[in-house]
């Protein structure tokens, strides 16, 4: 299983040939997060093809304020040796703010690189946001920091 603290799988699985899953949980301010994410990669030769889908939902006051998002998203990395990879990525993300009702959607694109061994990675991508939503940030910067069980 991979652990990913961030809440988003890394675009870097040890082994290909098996999908792998995360689920984060956390707490901020009073609000309490959970989600789950799967992980799909490709590798063929020294390209890298991952595709994630996973939501989250955060509730606070007994479950009277809650809401979701749901995302996707799909990258391709060049794995230039080993333990380095670089490439692109591109995120959508649909907020649901009440549960009920599907809110805006968001898309932000940008280049990550990782580094990887046998235990754990570090992932870094920066992503810039090509929706015109003014409730979400222009640029993201994502560091992952997958640990392999």
């Amino acid at each position: 299983m991979l652990f990913c603290p961030q809440g988003r799988a890394a675009s870097e699985s040890r082994n290909p040939n098996e999908p792998e899953s995360a689920a984060p949980a956390d707490t901020q301010g009073g609000q309490r997060y959970t989600g789950i994410l799967g992980l799909l990669q490709k590798n063929i030769g020294a390209w890298i093809f991952v595709y994630n889908v996973g939501g989250e939902i955060a509730w606070e006051d007994d479950y009277k304020n809650d809401g979701a998002e749901l995302m996707q998203s799909a990258g391709v990395s060049y794995q230039i040796n080993p333990p380095w990879s670089a490439g692109a990525e591109i995120l959508h993300e649909i907020a649901v703010p009440d549960v009920d009702t599907i809110g805006d959607s968001g898309v932000f694109i940008g280049p990550t690189v990782a580094w990887r061994n046998n235990r754990f990675a570090v992932a870094v991508t920066g992503l810039w946001q090509v929706t015109a939503l003014a409730d979400e940030p222009d640029f993201q910067l994502h560091t992952l920091f997958p640990v392999d069980f």
